[in-house]
């Protein structure tokens, strides 16, 4: 539950304040506030936002190259405990789909 709660707070942090001082850019700046959701570029909130997702995004991806050895400990783990079943499904998804392009099982190593 913390996880949802840091993710919103994060993508918030990203998100509001450029909404804010682009609204006061565009208003009278003393009656700001009354005038927010009438003047609100939806256009500029959805790419703020977007672009709060994506920095999030790359934040977790880089955290996982950093702990890349971490991650493969993790995984060789899971297949001690669970078994090799995600590389065998992983396995028949590519044959599926090298089949379906018409090209020979087993290019794609």
């Amino acid at each position: 539950m913390y996880a949802v709660v840091y993710i919103a707070a994060f993508v918030a942090t990203l998100t509001v304040p450029f909404v804010v001082v682009d609204t006061q850019r565009r208003t009278d700046a003393d009656a700001w506030t009354f005038a927010f959701a009438s003047h609100a570029n939806a256009t500029h909130g959805a790419l703020v936002l977007f672009n709060a997702i994506n920095v999030l995004i790359c934040a977790w991806e880089i955290a996982l190259w950093v702990h890349r050895e971490r991650v493969k400990k993790l995984h060789v783990g899971f297949v001690k405990k669970f078994g090799d079943r995600v590389s065998d499904t992983a396995r028949r998804a590519r044959d599926g789909l090298n089949a379906l392009i018409g090209i020979g099982a087993g290019l794609i190593d």
